[in-house]
């Protein structure tokens, strides 16, 4: 055999080729994902499971009880443990656990049977967000060409969100520059890309929202270095915040960092964030910068208290160096 330059001495003879005809219904292949130890295989007319046995058969295939097939091949997606999310012939979302195939509710994908045309609906895209345990699915809305709108389910908890934007996309995705920063959600339009969850127009122009600590000493005159600073902000779903800090009257704002309001304890209203700065900062007034983005209309960042942490220098005789102690205002 000549893998590099042609396959075609290869047939299911071999020991290490099986094919596999999925003859269960008469419809084509239009998507496949793993689901544990199966392969699910979505056809425009059904959904096959296929199980490697091993001995003399190798594969065991099993159509789920399932009347239709997928419509959309780009709306499957993985969710964990709990299966698979896709758009079904019936232009409805389903999760497939792998032993049963059920529909979300139907309040939260109305928007795709009312405003959704058919010659669009195949072509929608989706992708999940696994920092927020969200499926998310592109829709159309108000008879747009292509995408305008958001259907957001936690699949998780069950709530769901519809968002419009004021630009049409095409396609979309979450994407993450490194381990340690946070997930960003992408889409792109005809010449753009289009950051969703920040308030980016359409022309690339950041909508800023923020609220500025103004120039203060923080309780302490004098020179004195900033470690960080404790705040307390009302507990919100979908909100998130940036917190950065300006020196002596500079105009630009260093060591900013991110934080998620939604919280990781359901007993409690609030969420304490502790901004800690790598390297302590030393001047005699500081700014602290908090920006503010909301991914929903329902929710908005409240903050509740702020206490800045300083180490403060303190005078000392001439024969004994200055010593730096420690002040929480």
């Amino acid at each position: 055999d000549d893998p590099d330059n042609t396959w075609t001495e290869c047939d299911d003879t071999e020991v290490f080729v099986t094919t596999l005809t999925l003859d269960e219904s008469p419809g084509e292949i239009r998507a496949m994902k793993v689901l544990g130890a199966t392969l699910m295989v979505y056809k425009a007319d059904a959904v096959i499971a296929v199980t490697f046995t091993g001995g003399p058969t190798r594969f065991q295939r099993r159509k789920m009880a399932f009347p239709m097939g997928i419509l959309a091949p780009l709306s499957l997606q993985s969710i964990g443990e709990l299966g698979h999310i896709f758009l079904a012939t019936d232009r409805n979302l389903y999760v497939n656990t792998g032993t049963a195939i059920t529909p979300l509710p139907p309040n939260a994908q109305k928007s795709l049977q009312i405003t959704m045309s058919a010659a669009i609906a195949p072509f929608a895209r989706s992708m999940v967000d696994v920092s927020k345990d969200t499926y998310i699915l592109s829709y159309q809305h108000s008879g747009t060409t292509y995408f305008d709108g958001l259907i957001e389910y936690n699949y998780r908890t069950g709530e769901f969100t519809r968002k419009l934007y004021p630009v049409e996309f095409y396609s979309m995705l979450v994407y993450k520059s490194a381990t340690w920063a946070d997930y960003i959600r992408l889409a792109s339009s005809s010449n753009l890309t289009y950051q969703l969850e920040t308030g980016t127009n359409d022309n690339g122009t950041a909508l800023s929202r923020y609220f500025d600590i103004d120039w203060t000493t923080l309780g302490v005159p004098g020179t004195k270095y900033l470690t960080g600073a404790e705040f307390v902000f009302e507990k919100a779903r979908d909100c998130r915040v940036k917190i950065s800090v300006a020196v002596d009257k500079s105009a630009k704002f260093n060591y900013g960092k991110w934080f998620d309001l939604r919280g990781n304890d359901p007993r409690e209203t609030t969420v304490r964030v502790a901004y800690d700065i790598p390297s302590p900062i030393y001047g005699t007034w500081f700014k602290i910068r908090i920006e503010m983005f909301h991914d929903s209309s329902t929710n908005v960042v409240k903050l509740l208290e702020f206490q800045p942490e300083v180490i403060q220098e303190q005078a000392a005789s001439i024969d004994t160096p200055r010593v730096a102690g420690t002040v929480r205002v």
